[in-house]
């Protein structure tokens, strides 16, 4: 039943408002959101205040109002909610191994960006891929509710930019089929595309070979931020008619 059923019944004033304060209800009620990954997520390397995007995605649903509850069992960086799962040094496999313990903490909303200790460790994109989609099947079993923001791998300065390029175009390829084929709650968030809009990208945003730095981290929040608006508020049924009905 759809809950702006009886807005035939309201002036228009009336039920503008209504649809606002039930918008306003769904996109900014307190969210429990889960940064997973490896050390890229954790922000330690590479970050001067030892929290990489994390502090930075804070500041930004901060101004925006949003009531976020980040969750984890770590916790890196100071002077906002620091909780989370990066991972020093995890794979995507072990990251699968794993999943069932970190959902404990029931998130509405993860942002999930693994695969670089993979390519690291000459596992082929291809198993990378299948245990990213892996990770994915087994967080819609837990709770199909759950929104994912899978993202792609910040570029690399070593001599694996080109597989980390091909892991990129597998892990866009499963967020669609899995989107659209599997109807998985799935999101995407473009980090390596926003980061090679810069040909400068690998002085301007990159600490080392794998790491941000602090210009890059912020760069990683923005994007994730901007998917994030998103994935929170898509629930919500738009109307486009200004309530008419017949």
């Amino acid at each position: 039943m759809s809950i702006f059923r009886d807005f035939k019944v309201l002036p228009k004033s009336l039920a503008a408002l209504a649809f606002l304060t039930l918008f306003s209800a769904s996109a900014y009620a307190q969210k429990k959101a889960m940064f997973l990954g490896d050390s890229i997520t954790r922000g330690v390397t590479g970050s001067t205040d030892n929290a990489g995007f994390r502090n930075d995605f804070a500041d930004l649903v901060n101004n925006e109002g949003v009531v976020v509850d980040f969750v984890g069992t770590l916790s890196d960086g100071v002077g906002f909610d620091n909780d989370h799962e990066g991972h020093d040094g995890f794979r995507a496999d072990q990251i699968f191994a794993n999943i069932n313990t970190y959902l404990g903490a029931n998130p509405d909303i993860i942002i999930f960006h693994i695969g670089t200790n993979d390519i690291s460790a000459d596992q082929t994109p291809e198993s990378t891929r299948d245990e990213i989609a892996n990770t994915v099947d087994a967080i819609h079993n837990f709770n199909p509710n759950i929104k994912i923001i899978v993202t792609s791998i910040v570029p690399r300065t070593d001599g694996k930019d080109t597989q980390t390029t091909s892991l990129n175009s597998l892990i866009q390829d499963m967020f669609f089929t899995k989107r659209d084929d599997e109807g998985r709650n799935l999101f995407y968030a473009g980090v390596n595309e926003i980061f090679k809009t810069n040909p400068n990208w690998a002085t301007a945003y990159m600490d080392d070979a794998v790491h941000p730095n602090d210009t890059g981290y912020s760069i990683m929040a923005q994007t994730f931020f901007d998917v994030f608006l998103v994935a929170n508020s898509s629930s919500t049924t738009l109307i486009t008619d200004n309530f008419e009905r017949t």
